[in-house]
């Protein structure tokens, strides 16, 4: 009996050796799988496992993650808490994705930290370039990842209602190293030309700009093809830069 309990209590720890000692790179595959709060309540398995959700290397903050915050204290505090997880990631973020519209006015006029230059994908959902505070919050995002390649944008699905943005002066803003560029959901307003506008001419690298038009709202083939023109019209930093209209 003694010898047994002995044999589990032996391959009891070999197992937690093994979880503790699982290399780097496997860690953070797994982390990475997670949903953002799951990640970060790994902190609570062991001592060794209080700081490996610093480790992501892929950032999810989608309606699950600000739902869990609506129950929590944190609730009214979205950028802060946001701010907080970017600070104390220590792995490549390599990845990012974020639902704009769950911000509240207040939040989109925060800065996000710019503490990742290792940032090469960025996915944005939910956005309508016709806001104010979102339009500048996506300049503001996209500016601060220095080497950015890829980016997806996916628009509201509804107009937007509201006074038209400010268009803002971009020309002193620095160069991009955008390659892909993707937008599902455009309907053709100048502020949606506008910020295309600031796309091309600072992304010297950029190969390709996809633009998926709204399915739900009508847009007339006049509209399409004017918005088409101006598009075609712009400077483009990079000279095989191509955009494709689907």
């Amino acid at each position: 009996m003694e010898l047994i309990h002995g044999t589990h209590k032996a391959s009891k720890f070999a197992s937690q050796d093994f979880i503790t000692n699982l290399p780097d790179n496997v860690v953070t595959n797994i982390l990475d799988r997670l949903l953002l709060r799951d990640a970060v309540r790994t902190s609570i398995l062991s001592k060794s496992w209080r700081f490996k959700w610093t480790m992501l290397s892929q950032l999810v903050i989608d309606p699950n993650f600000f739902g869990y915050l609506s129950v929590t204290k944190y609730r009214n505090h979205h950028v802060r808490i946001i701010n907080r997880i970017l600070l104390h990631l220590r792995g490549a973020i390599t990845k990012f994705f974020l639902s704009i519209d769950e911000l509240t006015e207040s939040d989109a006029k925060k800065r996000f930290s710019t503490a990742f230059p290792s940032l090469k994908a960025l996915r944005l959902s939910k956005i309508c370039l016709d806001d104010g505070n979102m339009l500048s919050c996506a300049f503001d995002m996209i500016r601060s990842f220095p080497n950015l390649q890829t980016l997806v944008i996916t628009a509201c699905d509804q107009w937007y209602a509201g006074p038209p943005a400010p268009v803002e002066d971009y020309n002193t803003a620095g160069l991009l190293q955008l390659r892909s560029v993707v937008f599902h959901y455009m309907k053709g307003s100048e502020n949606e030309v506008c910020f295309l506008r600031y796309l091309l001419a600072c992304s010297p690298f950029l190969k390709q700009i996809v633009i998926h038009h709204h399915w739900y709202i009508k847009i007339s083939s006049d509209e399409k093809l004017t918005f088409a023109r101006k598009l075609l019209m712009l400077h483009r930093a990079s000279p095989v830069a191509e955009i494709e209209f689907l």
